[in-house]
């Protein structure tokens, strides 16, 4: 550690806990989410479609071997 103060990875734990009738805990965030595409692979589509010829995923050896 540097002594320096860094800004935090995630946003406090802003909680609250609903105790169900049959025993358990429901936790749900206080926080609404942000805005966000509805399926993972919509990003996935938004960069492909930004990012021509770019791989996504590669073959490390093949990388490696001059071949990618």
């Amino acid at each position: 550690m540097t002594g320096q103060t860094e800004a935090p990875l995630f946003a406090p734990a802003r909680m609250e806990r609903i105790a169900l009738p049959a025993g358990g805990w429901l936790l749900r965030s206080r926080e609404p989410l942000a805005a966000h595409a509805p399926r993972i692979v919509d990003r996935l589509w938004h960069w492909e479609a930004t990012t021509p010829g770019r791989a996504f995923l590669r073959n490390a050896a093949r990388m490696v071997a001059g071949a990618a």
